[in-house]
C-alpha cells in the first residue's frame, strides 16, 4: 500500500490498482494455499494416471471382444 500512493501521484488510478493486486496475489499468506492447490493437483494426476490409465486397454479389449 505505501507503493500504491507513490504510484497514484505519478500515475492513473488504474495502475495503482493493478500494482496492489499483483502484490496481494504474491503475498506470503495465499503462498501455503496455493502450493497446497498445486501439489493436489498433482497428486490426483498420478492416482488419477495410475487407476484409470493401466486399465484403460483392457477395458477397450473387453469392450471389442464382446462385439
Amino acid at each position: 500500500m505505501l507503493g500504491c500512493s507513490s504510484l497514484r501521484l505519478s500515475g492513473p488510478p488504474q495502475q495503482c490498482f493493478s500494482f496492489s493486486a499483483r502484490f496481494s496475489f504474491f503475498s506470503p499468506s495465499l503462498l501455503p494455499l496455493a502450493s497446497f492447490v498445486v501439489f493436489g493437483f498433482f497428486l490426483f494426476l498420478f492416482i488419477y494416471h495410475f487407476a484409470f490409465i493401466p486399465s484403460f486397454p483392457l477395458t477397450l479389449t473387453l469392450y471389442l471382444s464382446s462385439k
